[in-house]
Formats: structure tokens, sequence, C-alpha cells
């Protein structure tokens, strides 16, 4: 069986769903905060398993044979009607699950598997850039510091710099309004006006880019679509798109010597799926940007007709 590890809203999930359907394989999607009851045991030899009841279905750990971590993670609901209890137990209850949590990743790891259980959307990407470093990409020239005086003197060596969220970009909603911040240019004025001391920030230098090229990695092997921004703000994030026509994008074939790097980055990170980000310069140069995790791959499957869906699912049956 299929384990499948998602969340409600996650319309991927379900399209590659179908298509486990069309190819008659067994499978089991459990969203996260839908476990309704959970049995853990322990032999006496040590072997250790576990059964999941979700959504009106259930299913044990010595069933599944292979697992897709797409989104979410494993929750344990503590509903105040079963748990009439006050915040600081909550608190502890959701401590004493998150190691029940921790284990199950742990096993899930040692099978057969597309992404990571054991390490979902957490990968740091402080270190996910010397380790691309390590295998041969080029990486922008990056400083992490809280003080301004650091700031200018990095500012007057690369000239032009831009920041953006460390882990991931800034995101939340109140009064019924989204707000979010895409990668922004910080200009010599918001620098000079910025505090003598501030929270650590990432600051990284600009880099002049010709196309922007996403990659939906795969098992090693790499879907690539280059991206052309049409504005300046889509020169700097390519999701500032302020032009008046649409982003012109293409498939993409990577030079050999970066789709390498790339197979053993994501080695060493222990990643076999996840969305890659790399811009290109006017000198042909190749700089990654990111890897994401739990990266969407719609855009790039539709508008390159890489029917990413179906190979998902040719990937966990065979």
């Amino acid at each position: 069986m299929i384990l499948i590890i998602s969340d409600h809203h996650d319309f991927s999930t379900s399209r590659v769903i179908d298509w486990l359907i069309h190819f008659r394989v067994e499978w089991f999607r459990l969203n996260s905060e839908s476990i309704a009851s959970f049995e853990m045991k322990i032999s006496k030899e040590g072997k250790i398993s576990f059964r999941v009841v979700s959504e009106g279905r259930s299913f044990g750990s010595e069933e599944v044979t292979y697992v897709w971590y797409r989104h979410g993670n494993l929750t344990y609901h503590i509903d105040p009607v079963h748990f009439p209890v006050s915040d600081k137990i909550r608190k502890h209850i959701s401590y004493e699950w998150k190691t029940i949590a921790n284990h199950i990743n742990s096993i899930l790891s040692d099978l057969p598997k597309i992404g990571n259980p054991s390490q979902g959307d957490d990968l740091n990407k402080i270190a996910l850039l010397a380790k691309a470093a390590a295998v041969g990409l080029s990486v922008p020239e990056t400083i992490i510091t809280d003080s301004k005086a650091d700031l200018i003197r990095f500012q007057l060596k690369q000239g032009r710099i831009i920041t953006k969220g460390i882990q991931r970009n800034p995101a939340y909603t109140d009064d019924h309004t989204a707000y979010f911040t895409h990668t922004k240019e910080v200009d010599t004025e918001q620098v000079s006006n910025a505090p003598d001391y501030f929270f650590p920030s990432i600051f990284q230098e600009l880099i002049i880019k010709v196309y922007e090229v996403r990659v939906f990695f795969l098992m090693d092997t790499c879907y690539a679509m280059a991206t052309f921004p049409n504005s300046t703000a889509s020169a700097i994030d390519i999701r500032n798109n302020q032009g008046k026509f649409p982003l012109r994008s293409t498939p993409y074939v990577l030079p050999v010597k970066i789709q390498n790097a790339l197979i053993r980055l994501m080695a060493n990170i222990d990643l076999n799926c996840g969305s890659i980000d790399l811009v290109v310069d006017e000198n042909d140069n190749f700089y990654l940007l990111e890897v994401n995790a739990i990266g969407q791959y719609d855009d790039v499957s539709k508008r390159c007709n890489y029917q990413l869906d179906r190979e998902i699912a040719k990937g966990l049956i065979g």
C-alpha cells in the first residue's frame, strides 16, 4: 500500500491519486490533523508497529510499502471537548505527540519513499547554501547580520543587494487581508534609515538575471522550466510580475554539469524530490537560490507539458 501524507487543501495530491486509481494501486491518504485514533506497539523483541484511524479508514505500518511525503505534519487534534484542560496541559500533550510523530516519521523514513517524512519543510536554507557550494554550484554572496554597520559595508562591497526571509518569506492574515513579502532590493536610503541594530536578517548580492530556472527534481530527473522577467520588479523576484503581459516560460534542458551537481546536492540533503530555484546571469553563470522540499510543481508541469502528476504516480508504483 502507498501511504500519502498531505493535507486537505492540496489538489496536487488528489491528481496523483487519480493516476493511482487509474493504475489500480492501493493507497491511503493521511491528511494532517485527521488522525482520529492511534496505537503503537513495542514487542519484547523491540519491534515497533503502529495503527492509525483517519476519516473512517485505518491502516497498519506493516501494510505500507511506499511513502509519498507531500505536505503537512502528522498532527493529533486536541479536541477541547475530549480534552477539557488548561492551555499549559494542552501544550504538554502537544509536546508528547511530537515525540510520537517523530518516531512515526523515523519508521516511515526507512521505507522506499518520495520526499522525506523526517525532514518535512524544515530544510535549513542557510546550511543549504554551503552544501550547494560544496558540490560546485555557485551561490550569491550572503550575510546574516543584526548590525547596520555590517550592512553598510556589505552594500558598499556588492553595490546592489536584496533581502528575503531566512527560512521562508513572512505571510499572515489580519482582518481578512493577506500580507506576504517577496524578495526585495534594499537601496541606500533604506540602509541609511535602518536602526543601528535589528533582528538578524539575511542580505545577498543582487544577481542581474537574464532568466530564472525552476526545476522540479524527482528521483534524479530534472524537469526544468526557464522563465524570462518582463519588468524590473520581476527581474528581482519572478513572482513580482507587474508587466502588462504574462511571463514567458519554456521547457528547458539544464547543462549536464548543473544536472549532476543538483543530483549530488539532493543526495547530500537526503531528498529525492523538491523544487529548485536557479537564476542565470548574462555570462551564463548559474546560481542556486534555494531548494523547497514541498515545492509546488503545477506551473512547471502545465506550462511544459511534463505530466508530473503521472510521473510521481509511476515513481510511487515502481
